[in-house]
């Protein structure tokens, strides 16, 4: 299981209701597509049991802090992450482009993540791809906060509410 976020925007309440719906689903990674925001959010996201990938965003501000306060729980892939985690073939940015999420499905990504527009979309591409934008943690612009929950094994998304 992979857990899917974007957008927590300084949001702490959201981003701990995250971190346990997170760790209570026994996810093995978090992969965030970035605006975190500010380094006061790490103790929030510290309580998870598992290893976080971050991509940045537009809003993410003091970036050598959040690396620094993070430390080993986290790998922060700069502004794209293309990866394998749980098996899956991943490419992830803060932003995807619909053609260009297209052309990343046709090369071979099992799943591409996308932030950025806070709203939360779940596509198949091709055969075994699929793209995700997990819409916002923070529930500031469509007011709901959401993350996703992925079984890397069938592809299978589940949107949870926070």
């Amino acid at each position: 299981m992979i857990g899917i976020m974007s957008d927590s925007h300084d949001r702490l309440e959201k981003i701990s209701k995250a971190v346990r719906v997170l760790n209570h689903r026994g996810v093995a990674a978090v992969l965030h597509a970035g605006d975190i925001v500010s380094p006061f959010t790490v103790r929030a996201f510290r309580e998870l049991r598992c290893k976080v990938h971050f991509v940045w965003g537009n809003n993410d501000g003091d970036k050598l802090t959040l690396i620094r306060l993070f430390g080993d729980m986290a790998t922060f892939h700069g502004w794209v992450m293309h990866g394998t985690v749980g098996g899956l073939s991943i490419y992830m940015a803060h932003h995807i482009p619909d053609e260009l999420a297209e052309k990343l499905a046709r090369a071979g990504f099992n799943l591409i993540i996308s932030g950025h527009t806070h709203s939360l979309s779940i596509r198949r591409l091709a055969d075994r791809s699929m793209l995700i934008n997990p819409g916002e943690v923070c529930g500031y612009l469509t007011g709901r906060s959401t993350v996703v929950v992925l079984d890397s094994l069938t592809m299978q998304a589940e949107v949870v509410e926070l």
